[in-house]
């Protein structure tokens, strides 16, 4: 799978720069390193990805300063092609490690959810009463929810990622592990929502068909450029060519149009807090049935 065009154009640009810097033509730089002319060319015009071995023996070749070298090296490693869709359990843990190392890296994050909370955005409850109906053992549970609050140090961090919630209406009605457990992630979103770079946005029920309709998706953008995951049953599909991209870039501009302004979207969740809270009370037993009589 072709890396998209920005990724391709910094490492292109890199190599370039290396080999100018060393004054080497294209044929001395073949004779150094065993790359052909034509494919030195091909790296240098962003037509072909380098693998990291090829950028170490050019970095050696040009005598790169080491923080040049690294910075390169770096690049081309967090670029590593993705599987398409995992079918295996390495796979599945190679694309899960792809989604925190992109997400660690990202100047922006957009997320479109249908069904449940965005990861970003659960708390360790929520994702545990997912997880629960899911056949885990108890210890996978604990795992998973573990991972899943940790990726949460993107929002928090001293430098936190501008992070897009685009959130269907449906999902705030969901009562998934009871009154209480919806009721505290509901307020989560609230408090996430008055963070200046947290852009949280619920989409009404009942509109025309859009592009999000096709599904969920999460467009992640970074230094090494862009990747949209998309979560199916027991596995996900990584995209990071150009052309996918673009369409879900259309798709999240599309979706966003559609979406309640950020107050709008605020009062919603409140009001869905309003209706839920008064069945805590319902979910408490009664004196006359905790208490045996006497």
């Amino acid at each position: 799978m072709a890396g998209n065009k920005q990724v391709d154009t910094k490492i292109a640009d890199g190599l370039r720069a290396a080999r100018s810097a060393a004054r080497l033509n294209v044929r001395q730089l073949s004779a150094k390193t065993g790359l052909s002319t034509a494919t030195i060319s091909r790296f240098e015009n962003a037509k072909r990805r380098p693998e990291l071995g090829q950028v170490k023996a050019w970095m050696v070749a040009c005598q790169a300063p080491p923080e040049q070298a690294s910075h390169l090296l770096e690049l081309t490693e967090r670029s590593e092609r993705f599987p398409w869709v995992a079918t295996t359990l390495p796979d599945h843990r190679k694309q899960t490690a792809a989604l925190i190392r992109a997400e660690r890296t990202a100047t922006s994050i957009v997320e479109w959810s249908t069904h449940v909370v965005p990861g970003l955005l659960q708390t360790s409850e929520y994702a545990r009463a997912m997880m629960a109906r899911a056949r885990l053992t108890e210890d996978e549970i604990e795992n998973r929810v573990a991972m899943r609050i940790g990726r949460q140090v993107v929002l928090t961090g001293p430098q936190p990622v501008r992070f897009t919630a685009l959130i269907a209406e449906g999902v705030l009605g969901q009562l998934i592990g009871g009154p209480a457990v919806m009721v505290a992630q509901l307020r989560r979103l609230l408090e996430a929502s008055s963070m200046p770079h947290i852009h949280l946005r619920v989409v009404p029920q009942g509109t025309d068909w859009h592009r999000g309709m096709d599904g969920d998706f999460v467009l992640i953008k970074g230094e090494i450029g862009a990747m949209v995951h998309v979560g199916i049953p027991r596995s996900a599909l990584i995209f990071d060519r150009q052309p996918d991209i673009d369409l879900f870039e259309a798709a999240a501009e599309e979706i966003l149009k559609l979406a309640m302004t950020p107050a709008e979207s605020s009062a919603v969740i409140q009001d869905m807090i309003n209706r839920v809270d008064p069945q805590l009370e319902d979910d408490q037993p009664s004196w006359s049935t905790a208490v045996p009589a006497g």
